[in-house]
């Protein structure tokens, strides 16, 4: 009767954990939408890149959202360099437009090469959290290093768009392809 009362205990415990985790994002996301805010303070994007001066950052996940509401809740009512910090959600790269960051989730790891190839020279910042993503023409990928969210970066790909990446967020990185 106790080991039946000891397993009712454990199994309603962990049913009420779950029901809680369910539809919030996990630490590692909670951090990379962090660091995914955190970008667009050390990112200088091309005039080109925003049809007026009031235009915001938009973040825009392409795929499904590992994010859940992480990305929402930090980037809630955020300005960076004067313009609104806007979170986007969409599943196919013809919706990309006006994105400022998009964030390739691993869903779309079979098509990452072709979804780069369309934003090549783009003033995007492209991020994913996927192997090879640098070499496939990326700019920033996310790495689990002893533990830690770290990341790297491909300059090359951040000249392509146009984009001027600071001091500062290059110091950050684990690493820093340079470009050529």
């Amino acid at each position: 009767m106790a080991l039946l009362r000891t397993a009712i205990t454990v199994y309603v415990t962990l049913s009420m954990c779950a029901n809680t985790i369910y539809g919030q994002a996990s630490f590692e996301y909670q951090l990379k939408a962090a660091f995914l805010f955190r970008f667009t303070e050390f990112v200088e994007w091309p005039a080109a890149a925003f049809s007026t001066a009031q235009s915001p950052i938009r973040i825009c996940v392409l795929g499904s959202d590992p994010f859940r509401d992480a990305l929402d809740r930090t980037v809630e009512g955020q300005r960076v360099h004067g313009r609104n910090v806007v979170p986007v959600r969409m599943r196919r790269i013809d919706q990309v437009s006006g994105c400022n960051i998009v964030f390739i989730s691993r869903s779309e790891a079979n098509r990452a090469a072709d979804i780069l190839m369309r934003l090549r020279g783009s003033p995007v910042l492209t991020v994913a959290d996927m192997d090879n993503f640098l070499q496939l023409g990326g700019t920033i990928n996310f790495v689990t290093e002893g533990g830690r969210i770290r990341f790297d970066i491909s300059m090359g790909s951040a000249q392509r768009g146009q984009l001027q990446l600071s001091s500062k967020l290059l110091r950050l990185a684990r690493t820093v392809r340079r470009a050529g």
